[in-house]
């Protein structure tokens, strides 16, 4: 019944019902540890050994259940009636890399002394410790590894993971396996992924609002949840909407300094997830709105955080985020990650009447002063160019409306560009006159380019005002609006 080579299975003596695509070879070992989320396990497996020299191939699945379940899937492994525990199944070369040493890289990423339990989230007997030899050898290598673990490692606590023949080992559907991301992760972290238009802002957005490495370990933008028979997707081809994957964030979080829920009601505060295939001026599938959960947890959730959306921030237009299972994330190109890199904003006042000094906002909100309210960059050239920022500036708001946006009326709304080098003042122009052919047209951009005569830090408060209880920030869509 086994996937797999039948001399392979022969060459190990088990009788196990192996149901799995797992790569193997004439030579090759098969080991299975469980250790909570099996993401996060084959995520770490695949980083640490290399592949193939050390490790074939790995796959995550469903491991010794109940006698009578066949090829379970995930929400019933999830209810936890079938018994089964998430796995990690691994091809291995025993003359590049020993048992013993697979057997202790597991005992490193988990916790061991946890019943039932891997984190905060993850509980029920799918998520508990175990290791399930193929083989009489592996099965000492296992019990002194654990004796050794209990007497030096954690001698106060008690080592909970069951040591037992592989019985049987079914693939997990593809939605669990195809996440190729050489994101950070920690024993403890868990994955989420987020789709709100260019992942630039998105990724930007979130690594300004949440602590790294606290409460976020690391975010890595790429394509999710595309056409099943494409892999690793080039960002041309996802441009062309013919991929159907959507850009996306994938974010490593410490579920015990933020929440998941703090996370999707962040997403909803950073992008209008009321408009079909696109936002701002970005149009395509590739721009969707989408919650791609990992766990049923999250699915969950995800879905009560949307519904307080729809009734309390958007009762007149109806919500389109799609809430999925990921089934696929690949790493975009390495130029795409930390896109927005900067060395620091501040925000304030720019360019107005030179007789007043260090105006307040108050004053300037009057109109009188002439200030324009204004982001001062500190970039690094060599990681983004002046010419990148000016096409991000006027891709995130309406460049053509004189002295306002949105709902935001006076001189210090308006549009503008201020130069501090003769440089940067020729490639504004040459930008805005790209953009002026290319995306307004007919329609006049009144943006001026001038140099920076005088800046003054608006107050302490002012200073990365993200409070999302009053403004909904689009970064993530390229461009600024108000909050119904």
């Amino acid at each position: 019944m086994a996937n797999i080579d039948p001399a392979t299975l022969h060459s190990l003596n088990t009788t196990a019902d192996i149901v799995t695509t797992l790569i193997t070879s004439n030579t090759s070992q098969l080991a299975a540890f469980a250790g909570g989320c099996f993401w996060g396990m084959e995520h770490l497996f695949r980083r640490h050994f290399d592949i193939p020299h050390q490790i074939l191939d790995v796959k995550v699945g469903y491991a010794n259940g109940n006698s009578n379940v066949y090829s379970p899937s995930y929400e019933s492994v999830c209810t936890g009636n079938t018994n089964c525990a998430e796995t990690v199944l691994i091809s291995y070369i025993p003359e590049n890399i020993t048992y013993g040493d697979l057997t202790n890289f597991f005992f490193h990423i988990h916790d061991p002394t946890t019943l039932n339990k891997q984190g905060p989230d993850n509980v029920g007997t799918q998520y508990r410790s175990g290791i399930y030899y193929t083989t009489p050898e592996q099965q000492q290598i296992a019990s002194d590894l654990k004796r050794l673990v209990q007497e030096e490692w954690l001698p106060n606590d008690t080592v909970v993971t069951e040591i037992e023949p592989l019985l049987s080992f079914y693939d997990a559907e593809p939605m669990a396996s195809n996440i190729v991301s050489k994101i950070k992760t920690t024993e403890s972290s868990q994955l989420a992924a987020f789709a709100a238009g260019c992942f630039w802002g998105v990724e930007h957005i979130f690594r300004k609002h949440f602590n790294v490495p606290d409460q976020i370990v690391d975010i890595k933008v790429g394509y999710a949840n595309g056409k099943e028979d494409i892999h690793s997707p080039s960002y041309k081809a996802v441009c062309t909407g013919a991929t159907n994957f959507a850009e996306a964030v994938l974010v490593s979080y410490e579920p015990s300094r933020v929440s998941y829920k703090e996370l999707t009601e962040f997403f909803f505060r950073i992008h209008d997830p009321t408009t079909l295939n696109s936002q701002g001026p970005d149009v395509g599938t590739q721009y969707r709105s989408g919650i791609y959960y990992t766990t049923p947890e999250q699915q969950d959730v995800a879905q009560r955080v949307k519904d307080v959306f729809q009734r309390e921030w958007y009762k007149d237009s109806k919500i389109v985020t799609n809430i999925e299972p990921l089934k696929s994330f690949y790493d975009a190109e390495e130029y795409h990650q930390l896109y927005l890199h900067i060395i620091d904003i501040k925000v304030g006042y720019a360019n107005g009447k030179e007789d007043v000094h260090s105006p307040s906002y108050k004053a300037v909100c009057t109109g009188a002063t002439n200030f324009a309210e204004a982001v001062l960059v500190s970039y690094e050239p060599s990681r983004v160019s002046y010419k990148e920022l000016t096409e991000f500036f006027f891709r995130i708001h309406d460049p053509t409306t004189l002295n306002s946006q949105g709902h935001n009326v006076g001189t210090q709304y308006r549009s503008g560009i201020y130069y501090t080098t003769p440089e940067q003042q020729d490639v504004a122009q040459r930008v805005k006159d790209v953009f002026q052919r290319e995306w307004y047209k007919t329609t006049p951009i009144v943006t001026e380019i001038q140099p920076l005569k005088n800046f003054y830090d608006a107050e302490e408060y002012h200073q990365m005002y993200l409070d999302v209880n009053n403004l909904n920030l689009n970064c993530a869509a390229h461009y600024l609006r108000d909050r119904p």
